[in-house]
């Protein structure tokens, strides 16, 4: 179960969940807001401005940290699935590449910051 399904299994709402897609599956309490995911805080303050709504005034704001080399796995995992919201070279990279040479040639999210530290 992802940490997303998680917390809106057990928060009550609202809850507001940015994502780049409308997903009518999610239950009424969850109020879906076009974005990307995984935003900065700085990147949800104007996202939030957008629709009206000012970050300072969330009673809760929430953050989860994940491990790198987990998240890295997931996002090449993720982009072999070709979804076309995702389209551009990293996924290309991922469809074309297996993950040990995706590690090493994703300058978008991995690439130096994730090899350096095996070094």
């Amino acid at each position: 179960m992802s940490t997303t399904e998680y917390l809106i299994a057990v928060l009550p709402g609202p809850i507001y969940l940015s994502q780049p897609i409308t997903d009518e599956s999610l239950p009424p309490h969850v109020i879906q807001i076009p974005g990307k995911r995984h935003e900065t805080l700085a990147e949800a303050r104007e996202i939030l401005a957008c629709h009206g709504f000012d970050l300072d005034q969330s009673p809760v704001i929430m953050a989860t940290i994940r491990n790198p080399y987990d998240l890295e796995v997931s996002r090449w995992a993720f982009l072999r699935q070709r979804h076309g919201w995702e389209r551009g070279p990293e996924q290309e990279l991922a469809c074309a590449h297996g993950f040990a040479e995706f590690a090493v040639k994703n300058d978008q999210r991995g690439g130096n910051w994730a090899t350096d530290a095996l070094a």
